[in-house]
């Protein structure tokens, strides 16, 4: 299983998004959502074959102990 980092853009839009709190959690799109902890993304990474969206800190932990996507 492998990881990527997430471009600049969204990264830019995730962090834009974390330090305004100007929209809720139910006004996001999905793609700016961990799928692990369903909080806004900081320093996401995608998994290569289901596309899903992680913090890089929720999956680490994750998949430093089964070597697995979650997903």
């Amino acid at each position: 299983m492998s990881f990527i980092n997430i471009e600049n853009d969204s990264r830019s839009v995730s962090l834009m998004l974390n330090s305004s709190n100007l929209l809720t959690k139910d006004q996001l799109k999905s793609e700016y959502l961990c799928a692990l902890c369903q909080a806004i993304l900081v320093e996401p990474v995608e998994c290569k074959s289901c596309k899903n969206r992680f913090h890089h800190k929720c999956l680490e932990k994750f998949h430093n102990e089964t070597g697995m996507c979650p997903m």
